[in-house]
């Protein structure tokens, strides 16, 4: 099995004379994610109608699932953050919604994010190792400590009439976690992710997600991204100990909405074949006239195998499946 075959991530993401060029998927972040020569064209401007920005960290463990998330979508920012302790079987939830919170932000993986309603604060600081992020709110307190162990993958993606779209992920290391009186390590079969996105997403869109950790039956540790009718499948890699592997496009086989039936997750080039276990999920369904997004996110186990160059993998695995209707 080679490494990867993965060019390094350019030094910025792409002005208007660079657009074409720079399409593809690199290896590394992308330092410079200023999108200042787009964000002022047209009135309103193209900040407010067509960017969308958000940082997704979630934290998957025998003992709970975390996912913490902040995001500018333009004329409206959002945030959430929810637990599901599998000890206890609890599901816990916090969400804001606010219009025009952002004013001329220009977010990166190296800023801090933070939103605030109603008496309640979501925050994600970079720390230098990674990111670190904590909610306060009635009757909750959370903390997801998210580090970055090893290199991740940069897309840039074309968004049919409009400039481009940029994502950056990575499975991270052993982090922590911290709600109410609970509090422990997540390391060993499970760890973190981290979902950055900017850019210029097509106004009408579909997509489904999955997101998981673990160990294969060699003692590896796994990590996996795949993403279905959305930035042309190149998005989709897995880290085996470290190493990143490109996967081909990614087919989601379920009936949709409904989240509780079998799902069954493959990639066109034969690598992986996945089932996906339901345990809970968590969604939200917007519509504030010029936007609109009905959300899920299911969260639970998965099995499967990976066949790669280097022989068959049987893994098991925690994490989220995702399903995505937006006008934006």
């Amino acid at each position: 099995m080679k490494t990867t075959a993965l060019p390094p991530a350019p030094a910025a993401l792409p002005t208007p004379s660079s657009t074409d060029r720079l399409l593809g998927r690199y290896l590394g972040r992308i330092t410079d994610v200023d999108t200042a020569a787009w964000d002022a064209e047209g009135f309103p401007s193209r900040r407010r109608r067509q960017r969308k920005a958000w940082l997704y960290l979630g934290g998957y463990s025998e003992r709970c699932h975390i996912g913490f998330a902040i995001v500018d979508a333009g004329y409206l920012a959002t945030a959430f953050v929810y637990v599901h302790d599998r000890q206890t079987g609890r599901f816990i939830e916090r969400k804001a919604a606010r219009p025009l919170a952002f004013g001329n932000w220009n977010p990166s993986l190296d800023t801090e994010w933070s939103l605030s309603s109603r008496g309640e604060r979501w925050r994600i600081v970079p720390d230098g190792k990674g990111w670190r992020a904590s909610f306060r709110g009635k009757g909750l307190d959370v903390e997801l400590s998210v580090p970055e162990t090893q290199e991740g993958l940069s897309v840039i993606a074309p968004a049919r009439d409009r400039p481009f779209h940029y994502t950056y992920k990575n499975t991270a290391g052993a982090g922590a976690y911290r709600f109410g009186t609970a509090s422990g390590e997540i390391s060993g079969d499970t760890a973190t992710i981290i979902d950055f996105s900017k850019g210029y997403p097509p106004r009408n869109m579909f997509w489904n997600w999955a997101s998981l950790v673990g160990t294969t039956d060699r003692g590896e540790q796994l990590g996996v991204n795949l993403v279905g009718d959305f930035n042309n499948g190149i998005e989709n890699a897995l880290w085996l100990d470290g190493r990143l592997v490109p996967l081909g496009q990614a087919v989601f086989a379920y009936p949709l909405g409904a989240y509780e039936a079998p799902w069954r997750i493959t990639t066109a080039d034969g690598v992986v074949d996945l089932d996906f276990h339901f345990e809970g999920v968590r969604s939200e369904n917007l519509n504030v006239g010029v936007l609109a997004s009905r959300f899920a996110q299911p969260y639970g186990r998965f099995s499967g195998t990976l066949r790669l160059a280097d022989g068959e993998r049987s893994i098991e695995a925690f994490g989220v499946t995702e399903e995505h209707f937006a006008v934006w």
